[in-house]
């Protein structure tokens, strides 16, 4: 769906243990991330050798305009105040770049059968839930336009709970 420079520059928000970023540079990628446990910010920058801030994005105070692709997988759900976070993404965003989400899906069918005990909702670390319009909302009041959304919800843990098996009995 998008155009990317021969070398992008990604950025993985909340990268953890730098997973992502090595996959990146695997893939001749220029990678960089952002992690607020120190911890896993320090594992991810000695495990890739990539630029990896300690903090949250606000505080890593990049450039304007630096990456072509920001990634922020099963982040945002966590982050009290996303619109804020989608402000510095939008900013450090170049233009014509991919801001690439992923989070649980709060109006999935699995949701609406098992409210907060579908897998993936779990409600002690959320603190706020998308469901795919109300996400594209957020990225439209950020600035963002051309916005593709996809949903998937087949965690083996839901599949297991509607066919009522147990987990022992799927292998």
């Amino acid at each position: 769906h998008f155009r990317l420079p021969a070398r992008p520059r990604l950025l993985d928000v909340g990268c953890a243990l730098g997973f992502m970023l090595h996959e990146a540079q695997a893939a001749g990628w220029d990678a960089a991330g952002v992690e607020t446990s120190d911890f896993a910010a320090r594992y991810a920058r000695e495990s890739t050798g990539c630029p990896v801030y300690s903090g949250t994005l606000q505080q890593a105070a990049l450039e304007d305009e630096s990456f072509d692709v920001v990634t922020l997988m099963d982040v945002i759900e966590h982050v009290a105040e996303p619109r804020y976070l989608m402000d510095e993404i939008y900013r450090v965003l170049r233009p014509e770049g991919v801001l690439f989400i992923v989070t649980p899906n709060f109006g999935s069918l699995f949701v609406r059968l098992y409210g907060s005990e579908a897998y993936g909702i779990g409600p002690e670390e959320h603190v706020v839930y998308f469901r795919p319009g109300t996400l594209e909302r957020l990225l439209q009041e950020t600035g963002f336009r051309r916005i593709v959304t996809q949903s998937r919800d087949l965690y083996a843990e839901n599949l297991r709970r509607l066919l009522g098996r147990k987990e022992s009995d799927a292998q």
